[in-house]
């Protein structure tokens, strides 16, 4: 009896972890930066532990170039493949002679040149970098650039705020 007790407490605590770290999962970057520096601030032991974590984190961000995760450990010279113009609407490519897409007054069912036609027929558009239709490789290479989210360090007075 008493070890079904052990383990049916030992299953609410599992649980109430599982919740728990749920919740902090939810929590928005700007508001875990928060807490962290406030948790840090308060006690050298968070601190060290964080700072801890943190080394032996990989430092992963999304290339602005090309939308893909990089490591910012692993950065070549070479790792990026990308454009360097933009991605045109070509109403004289061939592709579009074979699109029926006006009905029989002229007018279009849809509007060619949007995010989703270029999402789904990349063959009816150019790249003005390279003249290259489709959704082909970039014709540039060059490091990975991060969507760099550096704040400055609040001051004292603005990790008081924090706590209210």
């Amino acid at each position: 009896m008493a070890g079904h007790a052990v383990e049916r407490g030992a299953d609410q605590q599992a649980a109430r972890r599982d919740r728990d770290l749920d919740a902090i999962g939810r929590i928005s970057e700007a508001d875990a930066r928060k807490v962290l520096l406030v948790l840090c601030d308060g006690d050298e032991r968070v601190r060290g532990a964080a700072l801890g974590v943190y080394g032996t984190m990989s430092k992963t961000d999304v290339c602005v170039r090309c939308n893909l995760k990089f490591d910012q450990d692993n950065n070549s010279a070479e790792a990026c493949c990308y454009h360097t113009g933009t991605f045109e609407l070509d109403e004289s490519l061939e592709f579009w002679e074979e699109v029926d897409d006006y009905d029989g007054g002229g007018n279009p069912f849809y509007q060619r040149d949007s995010a989703e036609v270029r999402t789904d027929c990349p063959e009816g558009f150019r790249w003005t970098c390279c003249d290259r239709v489709g959704d082909v490789a970039g014709c540039r290479k060059g490091r990975h650039e991060g969507r760099r989210h550096h704040q400055p360090r609040p001051s004292p007075p603005a990790l008081a705020k924090m706590r209210t």
